[in-house]
């Protein structure tokens, strides 16, 4: 019985001369090594999106429309700056290593121990994204990894949460000026704790439909910080 080809996981593809952009790169890759070594390139088509960003002449093939801004209520948060119904053009997603750690609480081991609950159970893809309007900010996009759990009740509970945290940092930050100003400190440099306030979005328009499906909802925290 012949063996299967092996899989190769290429995990990022910095450039080629002579092609306009990360998709032609995958392209070309995928051709080049199915024809060399016989290697299967396992959704060869999403490497560009998912590892190397969407390039400046697919600015449009990713786009969101803000449904929620509740989290931004909460005045312990740090404000997304969106506004419901605007439409948010993402002109880069890549994956950071860092991101890593935020599904290790998701990893079968530890999912056994909570409860039986979307907050719980709901493992997310994350990456860091850049909007063209502004570009000179990044933020991180998450989704469900499970298609059912993409929906509108689902984000809105991850809002939910955001406001939560945001109101403790709140009454946090009460605290800790009431405290030193019956220390006799200076209360206003006093540093503060702020939550990041994500925002809930629809996927509008997409080339990448296995991954960022039409009609799936995210969410979009803004974290421009390089750590």
């Amino acid at each position: 019985m012949r063996s299967p080809s092996p899989c190769l996981c290429v995990n990022k593809i910095d450039s080629f001369a002579g092609l306009p952009s990360q998709r032609g790169v995958s392209a070309f890759a995928a051709s080049k090594l199915r024809a060399t070594c016989g290697v299967r390139i396992e959704h060869a088509a999403a490497i560009g999106a998912l590892f190397s960003g969407i390039a400046d002449g697919d600015a449009e093939e990713l786009i969101l429309e803000v449904v929620s801004t509740a989290a931004d209520d909460s005045r312990g948060v740090r404000p997304s700056g969106f506004k419901e119904a605007q439409q948010l053009q993402v002109n880069k997603l890549s994956t950071e290593s860092g991101f890593e750690a935020l599904s290790l609480r998701y990893s079968e081991a530890v999912r056994a121990t909570w409860p039986d609950d979307y907050r719980f159970q709901a493992s997310k893809r994350s990456w860091r994204a850049s909007i063209a309007f502004a570009p000179d900010k990044a933020y991180v996009l998450q989704m469900a990894t499970r298609a059912e759990e993409r929906s509108e009740d689902a984000v809105k509970w991850d809002l939910e949460d955001a406001k939560s945290a945001g109101s403790y940092a709140h009454r946090f930050n009460l605290y800790s000026r009431e405290h030193a100003r019956e220390a006799g400190e200076a209360v206003d440099e006093l540093p503060c704790v702020k939550v990041a306030a994500p925002v809930a979005c629809r996927v509008v328009k997409t080339s990448f439909p296995a991954l960022l499906p039409v009609g799936a909802y995210c969410t979009l925290w803004p974290y421009s910080d390089p750590e």
